[in-house]
């Protein structure tokens, strides 16, 4: 059995709510992140009530904290706690990203950053861990030390090395695409407002017409009127 196998064994034995130790490993592998009642039960695949109830239990014993949005509550990790960092530590135990940030420091040569993305990154334990590393990266040996890893923690590793200039280029390249997402998004919401005025316009015109209308007609009833009256 793998250590971390073995790991999560021992602590599903001492945690025996399955739907708590994900939730521990959704909030405290990445403390930034925040979810709502309806978005866990679907992600675990469980019940409201069932989330709910360790939700509470979690926030009760002061290991989470939640906010309400709207009609929303989001909930994430209590940064405060005085257990926090020991829980932390634990959870990237259990999911191995502590023997993959110990192993690249210490043989890939000069890392500058390593960065979490993807499911990980979310707090989702998917099996796939998505790495980008910086700096003058030893390729080679980046690919033993995923084989390794991959053997030791029963997870997939997808590594992207890069050097600093390229992925500051890629950096600004995503940047400059969100710049342009929203500034077309702006140009897309002063569309449907002009689109908006201009169904007004259109719908005040037709009034407009309709009381026209209703004028030529009482002005026409006026003068058969007048012209009754002369008659009679």
């Amino acid at each position: 059995m793998h250590k971390t196998s073995k790991f999560v064994t021992q602590c599903d034995a001492l945690i025996t709510s399955k739907t708590r130790v994900r939730l521990l490993v959704k909030f405290f592998l990445n403390p930034t992140m925040k979810s709502y009642l309806r978005e866990l039960a679907g992600e675990f695949e469980e019940s409201t009530n069932s989330v709910r109830l360790e939700l509470n239990r979690l926030k009760e014993a002061g290991l989470l904290e939640s906010e309400a949005k709207g009609n929303l509550v989001m909930y994430n990790a209590k940064t405060t706690h005085p257990l926090f960092p020991e829980i932390k530590s634990i959870v990237s135990k259990i999911t191995g990203i502590d023997s993959i940030i110990e192993s690249v420091i210490q043989r890939l040569g000069s890392v500058e950053h390593a960065y979490l993305i993807g499911d990980y990154a979310k707090g989702k334990d998917s099996g796939i861990i998505d790495v980008v590393v910086t700096g003058k990266i030893d390729k080679k040996i980046l690919q033993e030390l995923i084989e390794k890893a991959e053997d030791l923690i029963a997870r997939k590793i997808r590594a992207v090395s890069m050097t600093s200039d390229e992925f500051d280029r890629y950096t600004m390249r995503n940047y400059a695409k969100l710049c342009e997402t929203m500034r077309n998004y702006a140009k897309l919401r002063e569309t449907m407002r002009n689109y908006a005025k201009l169904r007004e316009t259109t719908r005040n015109y037709a009034k407009l017409r309709e009381t026209t209308t209703n004028m030529r007609n009482y002005a026409k009833l006026c003068e058969t009127m007048r012209n009754y009256e002369n008659w009679t």
